[in-house]
């Protein structure tokens, strides 16, 4: 069980870096909440009731991008 005493840092900037990101995956999701109000004209009420629906597809957006992005880090390493 040695392996699991290992101790990780993770730096601040990483820490904001991500936040943000995260912040960015649930705005869009909250745009995209909006947008089907508009178009479906519905409620605004819509924008509480569906939070946990809002809050899932900031989930699969973070996962995506986060895919995404170590996508495009391990084509960085093996281009070096």
């Amino acid at each position: 069980m040695q392996f699991f005493n290992n101790d990780t840092l993770i730096p601040a900037r990483v820490k904001r870096r991500e936040a943000a990101i995260l912040l960015a995956c649930l705005a869009l999701a909250i745009v995209l909440n909006i947008a089907g109000i508009l178009i479906y004209d519905t409620s605004w009420k819509e924008l509480f009731t569906q939070l946990p629906v809002v809050l899932a597809i900031t989930g699969g957006v973070y996962l995506i991008t986060a895919i995404a992005r170590l996508i495009a880090a391990l084509i960085g390493k093996i281009k070096k």
